[in-house]
């Protein structure tokens, strides 16, 4: 028996078969999954509606109740899952009576006629109407515009794309239900579904296959010109799986998108021409949700630009790039830029993410990143075969280039590697511009390449500090628009590192300055923990800040013959001395440190620096010295040589 017959012929074979209530449970419904979701009454109401309209012959209400019902929330769901659940199930109960059947448009669904025209003219002629998407392969050789209130429940059916079209699911106005269908986007450079400017719909429970190349569901703010003229605002993205594995041929390829039209403007290059500076637009992606999704592979697994007020919860991206089976060209997880604000990122989770598995950027301020789950078992983010050199990572946490007040707290990370190779650069990296960043209640394990948590003030290729950024990426300072930074805390963070690197770092380079820094609570663990803290200070910009460093272990201060310490009175470093240190910079009334000495080079008597008999210490493996400031200079109390 074929699902693919007509409404009329089907009915009638049933009704001759089974009695009503049979009909039901051949058709596969569960309404008794309803339970506790839905008063009984409305399942009581949709069962007999269901088998009246079995008994004269109409099988879309059977089919549409049969995808709305099938594998509802289970009692392991959390109370979002199920509120979501809900808000599908009623939403199809009010369609059903009025529902369509796909195969009513005159369409073959045998997978090889373009059914195209055939359905869309259907869908005109039945503006916000309830469609039945039934077993069969409809393919679409060119766009299918949905008018605004139309609802798509897929029942068993396939949508195809062909090789010429160029959207496969436009919907330009409002009021939308995409919901269920089985989407084969042929690996097209083409959105699966792109909504213009839409607003108050729903794209649940789809599946969205072969999507390696262009994007698989784009919500866009356009412009007039383009297909819209407002925000694309107050709409629900969740349930959906999107499988975006392999080589992208679009530099872009988003798996999921809400963002505004950019025109033809370049986010990057206008800011790096002119630090501070974003692109224009007259529309905002605001308050819409993405939640409960599932991606695989992407260039990015999520990615907002101009999106303000939006929750993205509760998603799960995987195997973006260099994980254990070496998907290629995918880069990031979840990506805000070009002024994304305000928006909630909660309760996701990543495994192996080529580069960031969050990324916040150019000018996206006061967004929160909070409960986040990474996790990656890889040799090198940037690899695509094991044993690779090549380094394409980033943190596991990236903000960068103007994104300011921005909170980072409660995420975890673990980062695992084979040959105790380190994997990403860093778990979080703070970088130019981004002032009033939030570093804090974090929990992070294993293998990074340079430090644990970067603070970083300046991006400079060049630079002799080996675990800046920067270094070996080819990027010049003007690139990155390096600028002070300030203001930022990093408070309350726990670090297991697995690799000899500073837990956290910070780097003032340069005539770029560093200022108010906070550094305090933090913990670390594990054998690697006698390298704590790292003040890369060089140049002639300031470096200052509120530090608490007397939980640190030890700092490392960089080659210089002036160096700099603030805060604390229990003051450890190490230096890798190529000359005499001739002055100390920045001490407090009391502080008291010791100099573990460290290569060439030695400490000098000075008139900053009073040294017991006038002698100079000497590097060597075992010298130290201990100091003491009283306000105008430093003071010897002990040595060991």
């Amino acid at each position: 028996m074929s699902l693919r017959r007509s409404p009329s012929s089907l009915g009638s074979r049933l009704m001759s078969a089974v009695s009503q209530s049979a009909m039901v449970q051949l058709l596969g419904v569960r309404l008794d999954n309803l339970a506790g979701e839905v008063p009984q009454n409305q399942v009581t109401d949709l069962t007999d509606d269901l088998a009246s309209k079995a008994g004269a012959g109409a099988t879309t209400a059977a089919l549409a109740t049969k995808a709305a019902t099938a594998d509802l929330a289970s009692p392991d769901d959390d109370k979002g899952a199920a509120l979501v659940k809900l808000e599908r199930n009623v939403t199809v109960q009010r369609a059903l009576k009025s529902a369509l059947n796909l195969y009513e448009s005159g369409a073959t669904g045998d997978g090889e006629t373009d059914d195209q025209a055939e359905i869309q003219a259907f869908l005109d002629a039945n503006v916000g109407k309830t469609i039945l998407v039934p077993n069969g392969t409809f393919v679409i050789g060119s766009n299918i515009v949905l008018p605004s209130g139309t609802k798509l429940i897929g029942t068993g059916g396939t949508i195809k794309m062909s090789a010429a079209a160029s959207i496969l699911l436009a919907l330009n106005g409002s009021e939308f239900v995409i919901d269920g269908l089985t989407i084969d986007k042929n690996d097209t450079e083409n959105p699966a579904i792109w909504g213009f400017s839409t607003a108050n719909s729903r794209i649940t429970n789809n599946r969205i296959l072969n999507c390696s190349a262009g994007n698989g569901i784009l919500l866009r703010a356009q412009t007039s010109a383009n297909g819209g003229t407002q925000d694309v605002h107050d709409n629900l993205i969740s349930g959906n799986f999107l499988d975006c594995q392999g080589a992208h041929s679009v530099v872009s390829q988003i798996g999921i998108g809400i963002d505004a039209d950019l025109n033809g403007q370049n986010g990057a290059a206008i800011w790096n021409a002119s630090p501070g500076t974003l692109p224009t637009t007259t529309y905002y992606a605001r308050n819409n949700r993405v939640i409960g999704n599932e991606i695989i592979g992407g260039n990015y697994a999520i990615g907002m630009y101009f999106a303000t007020g939006n929750l993205i919860s509760g998603n799960l991206s995987r195997d973006n790039g260099g994980g254990v089976t070496a998907p290629t060209g995918a880069i990031r997880g979840i990506s805000m830029q070009n002024g994304s604000s305000q928006n909630t990122v909660v309760g996701n989770s990543f495994v192996n993410t080529q580069s960031a598995s969050i990324h916040v950027a150019y000018g996206s301020v006061e967004n929160l990143v909070s409960g986040n789950r990474m996790h990656n078992e890889i040799i090198d983010f940037g690899q695509v075969a094991p044993g690779s050199t090549v380094d394409g990572s980033q943190a596991c946490i990236q903000v960068t280039t103007g994104a300011k007040r921005n909170t980072i707290t409660g995420n975890k990370a673990t980062i695992l590697n084979d040959n105790s190779n380190a994997g990403a650069e860093f778990f979080v990296n703070i970088g130019p511009h981004c002032d009033g960043t939030t570093v804090s209640g974090n929990e992070f394990y294993g293998a990074v390449a340079k430090a644990g948590i970067n603070v970083e003030s300046t991006y400079e290729s060049t630079s002799a500090i080996a675990t800046s950024y920067a270094v070996s990426k080819g990027f010049s300072a003007a690139d990155w628009a390096s600028a002070a930074l300030d203001a930022v805390t990093v408070k309350g963070n726990r670090l297991n590192l697995t690799t000899a690197k500073p837990a956290i770092q910070f780097i003032q380079a340069g005539a770029i300055d560093l200022t108010n820094v906070i550094e305090e609570s933090n913990a670390v663990e594990g054998s690697f923990s006698t390298r704590f803290l790292k003040d890369q200070t060089t140049g002639t910009g300031s470096f200052s800040g509120k530090a608490n460093w007397n939980n640190a272990d030890e700092i490392e201060l960089p080659q210089s013959s002036t160096i700099n310490v603030f805060g604390g009175t229990n003051f450890k470093a190490t230096t890798l001395g190529y000359s005499d240190i001739v002055a100390i910079n920045g001490g407090t009334k009391g502080q008291v440190i010791a100099l573990r000495m460290n290569g060439s080079g030695a400490v000098a008597a000075s008139g900053a620096i009073n040294l017991q008999g006038g002698a100079n210490l000497v590097s060597s493996a075992s010298a130290r010295l201990h100091l003491r400031y009283d306000g105008s200079a430093w003071y010897e109390t002990g040595r060991v040589e």
